[in-house]
């Protein structure tokens, strides 16, 4: 039976939201560093149109996203099982995305080897695919609010682009400095517009959880990530970006800054969704009982916040 404390209902502690132990970094690393990876041969796919090469820079991704997939590996943890994740495609989503996962290195060494224009559009398609995988992979799990929304799919692969955008960037400081007045403008302008398409989707993924409701945990760690995400992640960047075009005696260290902060926030923004604010939904009551012939009260949500009205 619930008790009143402090004119609060108190419920049970095992009716409440718990936070999720089944993915741990490991988990977490795939979506880092395959979001990152996918992100990356997109950047490099863009650029290909000015005649920048990429060769080297998608092998840097197909690391990224071989890293990745090591993650998950690592966290089955019974190697001689890892080949079941690939067997039902017809309901994983993870499945799919290891199924794509052949397909995406073979486009991507073909890019690599050709470096023409038209592989790489191929590889590029065929990487926004696997990251598509990667964002249904957490709105199928239905028990954690965090993830289920289908907000959390643009937010996952506009972040993968930034992610992958901001990698390119600090990769030519050092790799193609000769060609820098062509990669700066194009990629610095791929990499604002990622930056704000990610601004957009972390609001609306972050909106939609406070006007549907959520476990008040979940929601707290969402919002003390915020702020960082909003001003020190994206807006930052930003400012950065500016600076790098109007004052030309900083460009290099603005640019480098930017690229830092545009790919590691895209981490920490994954680390908070997976790893803090992963609450599972807990228990519903559906009504509160009442003694003797009373009627009884509206039900409730153990742990949960409200919905916005």
């Amino acid at each position: 039976m619930p008790k009143s404390q402090n004119g609060q209902t108190q419920y049970p502690t095992t009716l409440y939201p718990v936070l999720q132990q089944d993915w741990d970094l490991r988990g977490t690393g795939n979506f880092v560093f395959g979001g990152t990876g996918t992100g990356l041969i997109l950047a490099i796919t863009v650029m290909s149109f000015f005649g920048v090469s990429g060769q080297i820079l998608t092998l840097l991704a197909l690391a990224f996203i071989g890293l990745g997939l090591t993650c998950v590996l690592a966290k089955i943890g019974r190697p001689f099982r890892a080949m079941n994740v690939v067997l039902n495609p017809q309901t994983s989503w993870m499945t799919r995305e290891g199924l794509i996962a052949g397909p995406l290195f073979i486009a991507g060494l073909a890019a690599a080897w050709f470096d023409q224009v038209f592989v790489y559009v191929l590889a590029a398609f065929v990487a926004m695919v696997f990251l598509y995988c990667q964002g249904k992979i957490l709105t199928e799990a239905k028990g954690i609010p965090a993830w289920r929304t289908p907000k959390s799919i643009p937010l996952f692969m506009s972040t993968g682009i930034v992610e992958g955008a901001g990698i390119f960037l600090i990769a030519s400081l050092f790799l193609n400095p000769e060609d820098m007045s062509i990669v700066r403008p194009v990629i610095l302008a791929l990499l604002l517009i990622s930056i704000v398409s990610r601004v957009f989707t972390w609001r609306i993924y972050l909106r939609d959880l406070q006007e549907s409701g959520a476990p008040k945990k979940a929601l707290n760690a969402l919002e003390k990530a915020d702020g960082p995400i909003t001003f020190i992640g994206n807006i930052l960047p930003v400012l950065l970006l500016l600076v790098s075009q109007l004052v030309p005696e900083s460009a290099v260290i603005a640019a480098l800054v930017s690229g830092i902060l545009a790919f590691a926030t895209g981490w920490y923004l994954k680390f908070v969704i997976i790893n803090k604010a992963a609450f599972n939904q807990g228990f519903a009551i559906p009504f509160s009982p009442a003694r003797g012939g009373g009627k009884p009260g509206p039900g409730t949500k153990p742990g949960w916040r409200a919905p916005k009205p």
